[in-house]
């Protein structure tokens, strides 16, 4: 028996959640051992309660599971295990991680730079123009943005990720053939072929309100942070910022007027020291140790200037942004005008130094 399609079997039993699911197979060596033990006797292993193993004797479960696999083989569903090199790092690092992940699109890469955003369903406009920002801010670090597809805040995150050109996942509460909302559709093809949509629950999973709850989990474990750009006191994106503290992750969170019922969760999560304020996309890339474009410039700019001459590290200490005359520039440096000249044009090629009409030159 494919030990992937036990897993599956396994996690399909009423009452065995992946946790408990990981604690049989750590007992009996792998979720096809359990299966088999699970056949031959009907004592339960030591360790084991009655009352489970006799949930694993469940009727018709196997028939069930059975039919969902051959549908799953048929449609061409990938899917990836807890035991795979494939399967997303940092869900492993969580007590309550799913064992089974569906997917279309990529799988999941390997990155350092994984970020959740989330929020509420009906953002203000501003809010939706942040979220926009934090994306196109944190851009040149390539991060893989992470989101449920949901209405407002969360498909902002999607499509501001594909606009600019970064992977994107989301997280469903219902099998991967499935979208919710409908009208989302379009988008979610766009974000297979660009990232993909990972689920835990098989293919035509119902919808159920336990579930959109229970993949918050996911979001949270996924990322190495989680911004949460507006929310009210109760909701998803509430339950995944309070995950993700609880699996040391780093959290973060848009602080707004009390007077709009959706930023009072952010302002609850800051004044709980659950998440770190974040008013300006700037901060959240110095409080993770991501490089700033003006900081990778400086630097850049400091190994340029290491690799000058003398003669130009000279002429350079006498130029600052305010237009200076060649002449005067030359007098300063105690160098020949033609050979300031000179060296002006070689630090304007190296992107130093900017001539302006008139003769004159600043530093850029």
């Amino acid at each position: 028996m494919n030990d992937t399609f036990s897993l599956f079997s396994l996690l399909s039993h009423p009452g065995v959640s992946p946790p408990i699911a990981r604690q049989l197979i750590q007992l009996l060596g792998s979720a096809e051992a359990v299966l088999r033990e699970r056949d031959k006797t009907t004592k339960p292993p030591e360790g084991v309660q009655d009352s489970l193993w006799k949930k694993l004797k469940a009727p018709n479960v196997r028939k069930k599971t059975e039919k969902a696999w051959a549908k799953i083989e048929k449609e061409k569903v990938s899917f990836v295990d807890y035991r795979q090199d494939e399967f997303p790092l940092l869900l492993n690092h969580t007590h309550d991680d799913p064992l089974l992940l569906f997917f279309r699109g990529k799988p999941f890469p390997r990155s350092d730079k994984i970020v959740s955003i989330v929020g509420t369903r009906k953002p203000t406009k501003d809010a939706l123009v942040f979220t926009k920002t934090i994306v196109e801010s944190i851009q040149h670090v390539n991060p893989i943005i992470i989101s449920r597809l949901a209405e407002g805040i969360d498909v902002g995150a999607h499509q501001a990720a594909l606009d600019a050109g970064l992977q994107t996942y989301a997280c469903l509460a219902h099998g991967v053939n499935q979208c919710y909302p409908a009208f989302h559709n379009k988008i979610k093809a766009e974000i297979e072929e660009q990232g993909g949509c990972l689920t835990e629950h098989p293919l035509d999973s119902p919808l159920h309100p336990g579930y959109f709850l229970r993949r918050n989990r996911i979001i949270a474990g996924l990322s190495h942070a989680t911004i949460v750009v507006a929310s009210r006191t109760k909701g998803g994106a509430m339950v995944t910022g309070r995950l993700a503290f609880d699996y040391n992750r780093a959290v973060f969170a848009v602080p707004g007027s009390p007077n709009y019922p959706t930023h009072l969760g952010c302002n609850q999560l800051i004044k709980k020291n659950i998440a770190q304020l974040l008013d300006k996309p700037s901060d959240f890339l110095a409080a993770m140790g991501w490089k700033t474009p003006a900081a990778s410039a400086e630097n850049s700019q400091s190994k340029l200037f290491q690799q000058l001459s003398r003669q130009q590290k000279g002429l350079l200490k006498h130029l600052d942004p305010t237009p200076k005359h060649l002449d005067l520039i030359a007098l300063k440096a105690e160098c020949p005008v033609g050979e300031a000249a000179s060296l002006l044009f070689e630090l304007e090629l190296m992107g130093l130094v900017l001539p302006v009409a008139g003769k004159q030159f600043k530093l850029v």
